[in-house]
């Protein structure tokens, strides 16, 4: 026997004016935020024409000060840095790897030399394709088909609008 769930709506009249209503309260929603991302972008706008001129000063006196140091280097020989006032200064060894032919092509060569351990790879169940698979199946590796009757509801904003005049 099916448990009925506790409602206050009495008839479909009163179904079709909550849609109208949840349709009205999309509307405002949907103002709102509109509104909001207004304001947001307007204040975006505002703080960038501000920000942009120091990120500029900024990465001109980082380069000047790279400068200085590359042209003289040659007092990082024994210490790798140099502690001042108001900040440091040092040098690092740092290593990367540059790809010379683009990355496809090492990635086929890696496969080729056999080097996949050195590869990436993000591996997660496809939900939809196993949707393919039988119950049994499913089953042998922990999983379970989900058949679901759910109710849904699709709001037509458009006689919302209307409505509301």
């Amino acid at each position: 026997m099916l448990r009925k769930k506790k409602t206050t709506i009495q008839d479909w009249n009163e179904v079709d004016n909550a849609l109208r209503r949840m349709g009205e309260i999309e509307i405002d929603i949907g103002e709102v935020e509109g509104n909001m991302n207004l304001a947001i972008n307007g204040l975006k706008a505002k703080a960038n024409q501000k920000i942009a001129p120091l990120e500029e000063e900024r990465k001109g006196l980082e380069k000047e000060v790279l400068n200085f140091t590359e042209n003289n280097k040659e007092e990082f020989a024994r210490a790798r840095n140099k502690q001042l006032i108001f900040g440091k200064v040092a040098y690092r060894v740092v290593q990367g790897i540059r790809f010379l032919n683009g990355m496809e092509t090492v990635i086929s060569a890696m496969k080729a030399f056999g080097l996949t351990d050195f590869l990436r790879i993000k591996e997660q169940p496809d939900k939809e394709k196993m949707l393919e698979l039988d119950d049994a199946t499913l089953v042998k590796i922990g999983a379970s088909r989900e058949v679901q009757d759910k109710p849904r509801i699709e709001l037509d904003l458009e006689k919302v609008r209307k409505a509301a005049g």
